[in-house]
């Protein structure tokens, strides 16, 4: 599952096997796209605010 921020992938949310082997069904494709959307929301907005940050800073020299 990827972590996304607008068009970029920052890492992948991976899954693994069930107990006793039985498949991978709807909810476990569902359940972990939430924390994915979370965290690529998050990391788009550390980008934004580094990048305002260093605009008001301006170059350094």
């Amino acid at each position: 599952m990827p972590i996304r921020a607008r068009d970029e992938v920052f890492g992948n949310i991976g899954r693994t096997g069930k107990r006793g082997g039985a498949p991978l069904g709807g909810v476990d494709e569902t359940v972990p796209r939430t924390p994915a959307v979370t965290a690529g929301a998050a990391a788009g907005n550390a980008r934004r605010r580094t990048a305002a940050r260093d605009r008001r800073q301006g170059p350094q020299t």
